[in-house]
């Protein structure tokens, strides 16, 4: 396998004997062991941020760069619909920030298991049609609107873009969808892959899935993207880590939007296991898949 070195140090530290995964340590001290995880990232400082109220969970983070604004982001974190919070991403979305000089908001949403599906979904869904009232207020200028998510965020940031086409809108320029989770079947090559069981590996995607879908119908699109007509979303930028149990499902919903005449692109990003692109500071890959995420916010898929 060739992880890099940093992210085989990471990965050796969290399955070395005696330490318990995030499965076997349940909801509440898991949340505790992410944020205190999240205290060692270390991106660039925005040269401006601000704690913001918004629609649906009532809370976020924007980061705002020196230069001007180019784009509006709102950033979806991961963390398997169970873990994470806005401050937990601002690593990763300070670097977004700086390096493609696009406002970044953060959204919270509500968490599994005490707020499982459609919860979060709403949320992120409140709080993108929140972002599009005020683009000028926190971007300065009227700059394009833009949907990203890392992970779960990325299920997320997909079904948001879908819900904007069905409303009419509010305009969607593009989505970034980092590592996205799109469907709990776990049948895939990568998802069954021996390689790919690292500090997030199957049996903890699946614990996941149970926490926010328990009951859930498993046919529904909002919950498993995969499964919706895609015609007519926005173009998207697709980034995959090279060893992740959710490659495959990445590389399928970048083929099935090309099918529906979307313009897509796919990055894989070598040596990199799951979860790799917020680690900034941490993991040499992070700069690299920040600054593959900047330039398509700058740039964009060819229609």
């Amino acid at each position: 396998m060739s992880l890099d070195e940093a992210t085989r140090a990471a990965v050796d530290a969290a399955r070395a004997p005696g330490v318990p995964t995030l499965r076997d340590l349940g909801v509440d001290r898991a949340r505790k062991v992410v944020a205190g995880m999240a205290r060692g990232f270390r991106g660039p400082a925005p040269a401006e941020r601000r704690e913001v109220s918004i629609g649906g969970s009532g809370r976020g983070v924007l980061l705002v760069p020196a230069e001007p604004v180019t784009a509006l982001v709102v950033h979806f974190h991961g963390g398997g619909w169970t873990l994470g919070a806005p401050e937990q991403h601002e690593a990763f979305g300070a670097a977004l920030a700086t390096a493609a000089g696009a406002a970044v908001l953060l959204p919270g949403y509500r968490l599994a298991p005490e707020h499982p599906f459609p919860a979060a979904i709403e949320d992120a869904w409140a709080a993108v049609r929140w972002a599009a009232d005020r683009v000028i207020e926190l971007a300065g200028s009227n700059v394009p609107l833009i949907v990203s998510g890392d992970s779960a965020g990325g299920n997320l940031a997909a079904v948001v873009a879908r819900r904007a086409r069905d409303g009419g809108g509010p305009t969607i320029a593009h989505q970034l969808l980092a590592y996205p989770a799109l469907d709990p079947a776990g049948t895939t090559p990568s998802y069954l892959d021996p390689d790919n069981q690292l500090i997030f590996d199957a049996d903890l995607l699946r614990w996941f899935w149970a926490q926010y879908a328990a009951g859930a119908d498993r046919a529904d699109p909002d919950l498993v993207p995969l499964r919706a007509e895609l015609g007519g979303l926005p173009p998207a930028t697709v980034l995959l880590a090279e060893h992740d149990v959710l490659s495959d499902e990445g590389r399928a919903y970048a083929a099935a939007l090309a099918a529906a005449g979307v313009p897509s692109r796919v990055h894989t990003v070598a040596g990199q296991a799951h979860g790799f692109l917020t680690m900034v500071g941490a993991l040499p890959g992070a700069v690299e898949g920040v600054a593959l995420l900047a330039d398509a916010v700058r740039v964009g898929v060819p229609r």
